[in-house]
C-alpha cells in the first residue's frame, strides 16, 4: 500500500516533492516579479465616483427618498482657544438631493 501523495515506479515508491530545480524557478519569478512592481512605480487607479453624486458629494443612497442627506462629513475641531485639535463628525448640512435623476425602479414578477 502506497501511502499520501506517493506513486510506485517498478516497486519503488516515489514521494511527490518538488525538485530545488522548481524552487528556485518558482522563487525567481517571484522576486521578479516583486522587483517589476517596485521599479515600475505604478500608482493605483483612482476609484471612480457613482453616477449619481450630490453637491455634498455624498451619493443617491445618502438622501432619505431625495430629502435630507443623512451622511456625515469630517470637519476640524477647535479649543475655544482657537487652537485646533484634530477633527470631529458632524451631520451633513445638505438638505435636498439636486443631483442628477436616477434611473427609476422597475420591479418584475419574474
Amino acid at each position: 500500500m502506497v501511502g499520501r501523495g506517493g506513486t510506485v515506479h517498478d516497486g519503488e515508491v516515489e514521494i511527490g516533492m518538488f525538485d530545488p530545480l522548481t524552487l528556485v524557478a518558482g522563487g525567481a519569478l517571484v522576486a521578479g516579479g516583486w522587483l517589476f512592481g517596485r521599479r515600475t512605480n505604478r500608482q493605483p487607479r483612482e476609484l471612480s465616483q457613482p453616477g449619481t453624486v450630490c453637491s455634498c458629494e455624498h451619493g443617491y443612497g445618502s438622501h432619505e427618498a431625495g430629502k435630507a442627506c443623512y451622511a456625515q462629513i469630517q470637519r476640524p475641531h477647535y479649543w475655544g482657544d482657537g487652537h485646533r485639535n484634530g477633527y470631529e463628525w458632524a451631520p451633513c448640512p445638505c438638505l435636498s438631493y439636486d443631483g442628477p435623476e436616477p434611473l427609476p425602479r422597475v420591479w418584475s414578477t419574474e
